[in-house]
């Protein structure tokens, strides 16, 4: 039975990617940034579900996972010259990416429910940009 199990996770996990994949080869700098905050919220709800059942989080898959996502997002904001938004979502990234490997280093969670809520933020404020884009054109 626990055999059953692992092999459905494992189907699901290979199906949940080769959706992602999908929606990344397709997806516009909007939709792939909103993307990219999708599956960073995804990884730091993983890791306080493993955190609240008592599990280790040190160099846990997920954690490098979101720090891969950080560095993803910031490597994005290259392109973008002389933006004081650039600088201020470079800042913002830095610093999660620091909470990321302190809580990778030595298992602390304590960072987790900060985490949580700057993606929250900034998913809000990318899930706005585009009815400001339609005002500005009215």
């Amino acid at each position: 039975m626990v055999a059953a199990s692992n092999y459905k996770q494992k189907v699901s996990a290979q199906y949940g990617e080769v959706e992602l994949h999908s929606k990344l080869e397709g997806a516009d700098p909007y939709t792939l940034v909103k993307i990219l905050y999708e599956e960073l919220e995804k990884c730091f709800l993983v890791l306080q579900a493993v955190s609240n059942r008592g599990g280790n989080i040190t160099r846990h898959s997920y954690a490098n996972r979101a720090h891969s996502i950080i560095l993803a997002l910031l490597g994005g904001l290259n392109d973008v010259k002389d933006s004081n938004l650039s600088f201020l979502l470079a800042d913002v990234y830095r610093s999660m990416a620091q909470s990321i490997n302190v809580m990778n280093q030595n298992g602390d969670a304590s960072q987790l429910v900060e985490l949580l809520d700057g993606i929250a933020s900034l998913k809000s404020a990318w899930d706005q940009i585009p009815a400001m884009a339609s005002q500005k054109q009215s």
